[in-house]
């Protein structure tokens, strides 16, 4: 079940910008105010208009912006995230470091004499890696599987000491037997 959905509606059918957020909100708390901030942010990039020389500048601000609400995030979540959410605060690290580095590239491309593409594709890749990180920290709160079609290795955690025996002999880990049984 999807709790909080990020919905363009009506693009090109309003001079500014839109941005609906749908969701069932047990109360205003720190997770919900850092998603809230983050879709904020790229719905400032979706409104941009790219036919305006200062629209430029503007991105580079609004992804300043993102690089240090990334930070943010990663701190709050290495001090804040609980322990059944071990990978989580690992995660918004590696989603901060990929943001600092798609926005170095970005200004690198933008702020050169020649527009730098090369540039600007590596902060395309960083950028969106870093996006796919939030998108996986939001999967596992909400308890939702990760798609392996995302070439995402997942590692679970079991107190079951007979484990390596069962994965070993090709056994199921659920089947409660051991392979010397």
């Amino acid at each position: 079940e999807v709790m909080l959905e990020i919905i363009n509606y009506g693009e090109g059918e309003y001079d500014f910008p839109c941005l609906l957020v749908l969701g069932c909100f047990d109360g205003l708390h720190i997770g919900h105010a850092e998603l809230l901030k983050k879709a904020k942010l790229q719905a400032k990039i979706n409104g941009l208009d790219v036919s305006q020389k200062e629209s430029v500048g503007e991105l580079l601000e609004i992804l300043d912006d993102m690089d240090q609400e990334f930070a943010e995030f990663a701190v709050l979540a290495e001090a804040q995230a609980p322990s059944r959410f071990e990978s989580v605060p690992g995660l918004a690290q590696k989603a901060s470091e990929q943001m600092t580095q798609a926005v170095a590239f970005y200004h690198t491309a933008y702020e050169s004499e020649e527009f730098g593409k090369h540039y600007a594709d590596a902060a395309y890749q960083y950028y969106t890696n870093s996006m796919e990180g939030i998108k996986y920290i939001g999967m596992l709160l909400l308890g939702e599987k990760i798609p392996e079609s995302d070439n995402v290795t997942v590692y679970e955690i079991t107190n079951d000491e007979h484990i390596l025996d069962k994965w070993l002999s090709g056994g199921d880990e659920d089947d409660g037997e051991t392979a010397s049984e």
